[in-house]
């Protein structure tokens, strides 16, 4: 596959994590219908339940309130989480608490609304850091929709 039908494939995956719909993720990416959603499935972003496609809902650790919790959250939130835990990764690693700055005051939601406010208080962070033995499939796992 050449870096242009990946960079397709990839515009039509966000297009259809966005909206919902294959059929118009595959016309505005260029690639066919069939193919976005074999690459969906095998990416496991996608699961066919009948005849409907259901996005995934990704349950992810956070680092919240002083303490590390999961929680089931979509597409957009996993990946605010996921560039928060590398901010956390790059202090933790540098000293430097310039990365955790875009995080201050920021929260984010799950599926039930619960809002979860991100941790960035350094020494927290340092705390926690101690005794987190995670793995990354511990930390981010695929589940479908209930």
């Amino acid at each position: 596959m050449s870096a242009r039908d990946t960079a397709r494939l990839r515009k039509g995956v966000r297009s259809f994590l966005k909206h919902g719909s294959i059929t118009g993720a595959a016309k505005g990416a260029g690639v066919s219908a069939e193919r976005l959603r074999r690459e969906l499935y095998e990416q496991r972003i996608a699961q066919r339940e009948g005849r409907r496609v259901s996005r995934l809902v990704r349950e992810i650790s956070i680092i919240s309130r002083g303490r590390e919790r999961t929680i089931k959250v979509g597409f957009e939130a996993a990946s605010l989480i996921g560039t928060y835990l590398n901010a956390v990764a790059e202090l933790l690693n540098t000293n430097d608490i310039a990365p955790l700055a875009p995080f201050v005051g920021v929260s984010v939601a799950d599926l039930s609304g619960k809002q979860y406010p991100f941790e960035t208080d350094p020494h927290v962070l340092y705390e926690l850091s101690l005794t987190r033995t995670g793995t990354f499939e511990q930390v981010y796992r695929l589940t479908t929709i209930i």
